[in-house]
């Protein structure tokens, strides 16, 4: 959906409804859905736009909202060679019966760039056994060893002085 701030009166960008007081995608035919609706919408306008309210459904979530520079394909035909803000919505519609109403859409406070950023975390494995496993047995094995090799060399000393401090049978000078 294209919009602005100051289109010119009885020029409707593409999705907006001539007659309305503002931008307008339409929604209300989507109440006579039987299955849960999802919405993505995309808007390119000279700002951040925002839906006015959920008209039914759960908050509107903003996906994306940035600058986007002008070009010579299709972007720069749609918005003229002008740089523009496109933002990007997605809402869920649980009871598509309580749709009450069409998203009308107004310019934002603050034109607020937005990214979603998704982390991705994965179990790194050898032989399907997780690496920090073989890492921390590794460390346990390595100091029980030196452990028992420590005990072992500690109880030959202790036999070997033992061994030496003996007594003696002495035998008779005569």
């Amino acid at each position: 959906m294209l919009a602005g701030r100051d289109d010119p009166p009885g020029e409707a960008p593409p999705g907006v409804s001539p007659g309305t007081s503002g931008h307008v995608h339409p929604m209300r035919l989507s109440r006579l859905a039987r299955e849960p609706q999802s919405l993505g919408l995309y808007v390119v306008a000279p700002h951040r736009m925002e839906p006015r309210g959920r008209i039914g459904g759960n908050a509107p979530e903003v996906t994306y909202a940035g600058r986007i520079a002008p070009s010579e394909g299709a972007v720069g035909r749609l918005t003229g060679g002008a740089p523009a803000f496109l933002t990007s919505f997605e809402q869920r519609f649980p009871e598509p019966s309580r749709i009450d109403g069409d998203h009308e859409l107004r310019a934002a406070d603050a034109d607020t760039p937005y990214r979603r950023v998704v982390y991705e975390n994965e179990l790194l494995t050898v032989a399907g056994v997780p690496v920090w496993l073989l890492a921390v047995g590794t460390v346990l094995a390595v100091a029980l060893t030196a452990v028992l090799l420590l005990l072992r060399v500690r109880s030959r000393r202790l036999r070997g002085r033992s061994a030496s401090q003996a007594p003696q049978a002495s035998l008779p000078l005569s």
